[in-house]
């Protein structure tokens, strides 16, 4: 009699029914898109910031450039000037008089695709 109720115990927990396996699958799959969407969004916010770190050092680049170079040569080669490199557009613009001025202001805008990613601005004293 008591092997009977045992047989009957085991007999009645055969395993998972289809139920329990199509939940089990659903919440796992949203686990897994979840976690593939974070992904996803991790990788495309570092690309942009690539973007954003290329842009800025060709700013930068510039920026130095126009510095270093002599004053009679920096209007001619970089007042409201445009220059293409790579993917990016590299705006220059100067103000301030060439012979007259004690400190020019320099601004480079860098965009990518008409959308403008870095601007700097600074000035340069006359020596």
């Amino acid at each position: 009699m008591y092997l009977l109720k045992k047989f009957k115990v085991i007999k009645q927990n055969k395993g998972l029914t289809l139920i329990e396996i199509i939940l089990a699958l659903g919440i796992l799959g949203i686990i897994v898109i979840s976690i593939a969407s974070i992904f996803t969004n991790a990788f495309m916010y570092m690309m942009q910031a690539k973007e954003k770190f290329e842009a800025l050092n060709l700013a930068q680049e510039y920026m130095e450039t126009i510095k270093s170079e002599d004053l009679s040569e920096i209007f001619q080669a970089y007042d409201n000037k445009v220059f293409k490199v790579g993917n990016y557009t590299i705006d220059t613009d100067l103000q301030g008089e060439e012979k007259d001025a004690r400190a020019i202001k320099i601004r480079i805008k860098v965009k990518n695709d008409e959308k403008e990613m870095v601007k700097l601005e600074s000035y340069r004293k006359k020596r």
